[in-house]
């Protein structure tokens, strides 16, 4: 069976068409490919965009609560590139509990 015509509604799968759907579904540049330390970059892109997502459709408390336990559930990067930026996110330090949880507790 042959594959459908590629479509305009197809996912991109070019290293600049997918920076450019990722930008414009959070709100937030992408990290410059000439970067140095991409993958840092990243993490802290991830985080950052989880949490300007969140705050588009939730209330702040809401939002931060939610956009730090979707990263700490869902990791692309490891916890020790993605926590300090959770924390600054959060405004406060997470505890092991949480860590341990993946989730927050107030």
């Amino acid at each position: 069976m042959k594959r459908p015509r590629a479509s305009h509604r197809d996912e991109p799968t070019a290293p600049a068409d997918i920076a450019e759907a990722i930008e414009r579904i959070c709100g937030v540049p992408c990290p410059a490919p000439d970067a140095p330390n991409q993958a840092e970059l990243w993490a802290e892109y991830e985080v950052v965009g989880n949490f300007c997502l969140s705050a588009r459709f939730l209330p702040p408390g809401e939002a931060q609560r939610n956009a730090a336990e979707f990263t700490l559930q869902n990791p692309v990067y490891p916890l020790d590139m993605t926590r300090p930026h959770i924390e600054r996110g959060l405004g406060r330090k997470l505890t092991d509990d949480e860590i341990a949880l993946k989730a927050i507790l107030d």
